[in-house]
């Protein structure tokens, strides 16, 4: 993404939730239009989940989380979408 522009989300997820956000998904065929993986920030401990066009490879959104400390019902907040 050359100049992604940035939205603030602030939304809670459940542990459930965050767990298959992780998961991860390749494309099997060509029916499958998206590919998600994600990468963690060192400097932060965020993950962020990734979305790219199974077909041309080209990423289209982001979405930064922030893993909670377990002083929450939550288990984790989405912070933003790129």
């Amino acid at each position: 993404m050359p100049e992604p522009a940035t939205a603030s989300w602030d939304v809670n997820i459940s542990e459930v939730d965050f767990v298959k956000l992780k998961a991860e998904f390749e494309p099997q065929d060509q029916n499958d239009k998206w590919r998600v993986w994600h990468t963690e920030e060192r400097h932060n401990g965020n993950v962020l989940i990734h979305y790219a066009r199974a077909g041309t490879g080209n990423g289209l959104y982001i979405h930064d989380v922030k893993p909670n400390d377990g002083d929450s019902g939550t288990c984790a907040n989405i912070k933003a979408i790129s």
